[in-house]
């Protein structure tokens, strides 16, 4: 089994209605916030501003930094990921 792990970028993001954006994942089959791995240097609000960019096509405003956490995800029996997440 492949293992992996890395920092993950992840933002909850409302609209002015007050309604949350999820995405589906189709690799992994879930459902998510959008977000992604940081590229070398790249500070995290950076990384939520193009995330939301490249997956999403809209433009994020940052309001604040929400916590992080740890977790573990084995992706369809081949990667063993252990990941921090910022939020």
């Amino acid at each position: 089994m492949e293992k992996s792990r890395g920092v993950v970028i992840s933002a909850f993001i409302k609209n002015k209605a007050g309604k949350y954006l999820a995405v589906f994942d189709p690799k992994i089959k879930f459902w998510r916030v959008p977000g992604g791995r940081n590229e070398f240097g790249e500070q995290a609000e950076d990384t939520v501003t193009r995330e939301a960019k490249e997956e999403l096509n809209i433009e994020v405003e940052i309001i604040r930094f929400l916590g992080f956490g740890q977790d573990r995800v084995i992706v369809r029996n081949e990667k063993d990921a252990w990941r921090t997440i910022i939020y």
